[in-house]
């Protein structure tokens, strides 16, 4: 070895100490075996479940924020600042459900307040003391297309005459009310018992069939409870006063075309009625006669009217003022017989061979007695014949009337299809706070 070799071999290794460099092996790593794998899975889910346990304990000592204990009930009650606390608490809590409490009166109590119609100052005569005297109104396209139907009932108006139509008074052209769809799913929507008229100025039966059939066809669609109407009555200068001024429209001849309106509605299996007022009735036709026959709606704008003969329907005003509809309306009475197989109207010489009145069926309310919550109030109705049940739309159909505020409320069955007639049965309405 020569000297450089020889001290190159002595120079420092990096350790600070002499001798030969010694060179670094790279570490291998040894991969884990399966089993090595699902050993650790084991472990760590021992180790999750441990801590779950754990804080579970914790929790159920009253453990938190880290793992301090609360302090027990009773420590916690020795302490005044604590005893606040709680005190507040309650206390803001109470007036909370208070609030609520009084809120909740108060939406009921609105709910409840309507502004309702008024019958005061009319007098009925002594010969319906044993009628229901039921509020109603009619109306046509006079009043808009802005009525409120629910405000309407809601007021305590519980039927409505609706046009129909009319002839016309020079022309004698039939038309349809420009507001009759309107008005007839408004009302019916609403729960108002629904009766429709036409305006006439028939001078022949042939033109009050007419007539008729023009209304059987606008009202085939709906669900009518009240007569259909002939509203018979002069327009000045028109068609019809001047038939009558030639002397051939006679009390006996005007009596027979109005009774061929009602002819042709009854025969579909609808009241009749026929509309006029207190001179028309008695100067244009023979009221006696015609009330026998049919029913009779009479105008007469007073607060007691001396009419004579029969008449079930009573028109008293024509400047009403009701909720719900803008402007004037008719005011009208209806005296509803609540004798239990009364047909409420007169029978005309119609066909109606079959046909069985309601007034003999069982008619039950699933409740008689139903707390008021601000809206009206309608118990549910199934009517039987001999252990039968009859089908409403069908055989029948339920109207509500008096059923707006507390007091005695009534339910309408009205025969349709092979049934006829109707039958009224009462029930109670609570007040809410009593």
């Amino acid at each position: 070895m020569t000297q450089g070799e020889n001290n190159q071999q002595n120079k420092p290794n990096g350790t600070g100490q002499s001798g030969p460099v010694k060179r670094k092996v790279a570490k291998t790593t040894t991969r884990p075996t399966k089993a090595q794998e699902r050993k650790d899975k084991i472990d760590v889910r021992k180790s999750l479940l441990k801590e779950k346990a754990a804080a579970k304990a914790a929790f159920g000592r009253g453990k938190h924020d880290g793992g301090k204990s609360r302090k027990p009930i009773g420590e916690v009650l020795r302490d005044p600042s604590a005893r606040k606390r709680i005190f507040r608490t309650i206390l803001a809590v109470l007036i909370l459900l208070c609030v609520a409490a009084i809120a909740t009166v108060v939406l009921l109590h609105r709910n409840m307040e309507h502004e309702r119609i008024s019958s005061e100052g009319y007098f009925h005569d002594e010969r319906f003391a044993d009628c229901l005297v039921v509020d109603g109104i009619d109306v046509s396209f006079a009043q808009g297309e802005d009525i409120d139907w629910d405000k309407v009932k809601q007021s305590g108006v519980d039927f409505v005459f609706i046009r129909a139509g009319f002839r016309g008074a020079e022309s004698g052209k039939l038309n349809e009310d420009s507001e009759f769809i309107r008005n007839i799913e408004g009302a019916q929507d609403a729960g108002l018992m629904v009766g429709v008229y036409f305006y006439s100025q028939a001078v022949t039966a042939r033109e009050a069939r007419e007539e008729a059939q023009f209304v059987l066809a606008l009202v085939e669609p709906y669900d009518i409870t009240l007569p259909l109407v002939m509203d018979y009555e002069v327009y000045p200068g028109g068609r019809l006063e001047k038939a009558y001024e030639t002397g051939l429209l006679t009390p006996t001849f005007m009596n027979n075309v109005a009774m061929e309106f009602c002819r042709t509605v009854e025969a579909k299996g609808y009241q009749s009625a026929v509309y006029a007022n207190y001179y028309f009735l008695t100067t244009y036709l023979d009221g006696a006669s015609l009330g026998g026959s049919t029913d009779v709606w009479l105008a007469h704008y007073t607060d007691a009217t001396d009419y004579p003969e029969a008449y079930r329907f009573w028109q008293c005003s024509g400047a009403e003022t009701v909720p719900g509809i803008p402007g004037e309306v008719d005011k009208d009475f209806w005296y509803l017989d609540l004798t239990p197989e009364a047909d409420g109207t007169a029978s005309v010489a119609a066909d109606l061979s079959g046909r069985t009145s309601v007034g003999t069926c069982a008619v039950t309310l699933k409740k008689t007695k139903i707390t008021y919550y601000g809206k009206p109030v309608r118990p549910g109705v199934t009517v039987t014949l001999d252990g039968k049940r009859l089908s409403e739309g069908r055989d029948y159909l339920v109207s509500y009337v008096k059923n707006t505020e507390p007091g005695t409320g009534y339910v309408v069955v009205t025969g349709i299809g092979n049934y006829t007639g109707r039958q009224v049965q009462s029930f109670e309405i609570g007040e809410l706070w009593k």
